[in-house]
């Protein structure tokens, strides 16, 4: 999912820059180097603190290495981390903040459910 520059706006900055860092994620899986790619996820796990209210942040970072195993062609990776992106969003849910990052949001979890439900053995989270 691209970001057009108002839905960007509406992000607070940190999950704007995950985003922005998974998409670089993504883009250097697209060229053979997971571990590379990796490295990003990793990069935008680091800039997490355990408050609170950061917590449905890590939603994002397990959708980083999923779509980096799903670009690499690994599916189980990809659907363990999906599962484990849509478990956070559902004990910690993402804030009901701005409406574009909450469409945003939701258009992002229906994303996963999707995947899941196409690509993995288990029915997506409720």
């Amino acid at each position: 999912m691209l970001l057009t520059p108002s839905a960007a706006l509406a992000y607070p900055a940190k999950e704007t820059d995950i985003l922005s860092t998974t998409s670089y994620a993504v883009a250097t899986a697209g060229q053979k180097n997971r571990k590379g790619a990796e490295a990003y996820c990793r990069q935008a796990k680091a800039t997490l603190t355990k408050k609170p209210e950061e917590a449905y942040l890590y939603a994002h970072i397990e959708r980083c290495f999923a779509l980096v195993a799903d670009t690499a062609g690994d599916k189980k990776t990809a659907c363990k981390h999906f599962k484990n992106a849509l478990n956070i969003w559902t004990r910690t849910p993402p804030p009901n903040d701005h409406p574009q990052s909450v469409a945003s949001r939701t258009t992002l979890r229906a994303s996963m459910d999707q995947y899941r439900t196409t690509n993995c053995a288990t029915p997506p989270t409720p």
